[in-house]
């Protein structure tokens, strides 16, 4: 129970970094420019385009792993 908290409340820590980059790239730039920011903020992450589908875009992805 504790490693779950423990993952948890890292997530939670991650978040403010992930929204403040989706908030500042724009969505004209694409998904590149989005992954290419999302690196440079949170390092220790590989960030990657895993999927694009027409008519939308929001902040959300596909967990592989």
């Amino acid at each position: 129970m504790k490693d779950t908290l423990a993952w948890l409340e890292y997530c939670k820590s991650l978040a403010p970094a992930v929204v403040e980059t989706c908030t500042k790239v724009s969505v004209s730039s694409g998904p590149g420019a989005l992954v290419k920011a999302l690196g440079q903020a949170l390092p220790d992450w590989k960030f990657r385009h895993a999927m694009s589908r027409g008519g939308w875009y929001r902040l959300g992805g596909i967990l592989d792993q």
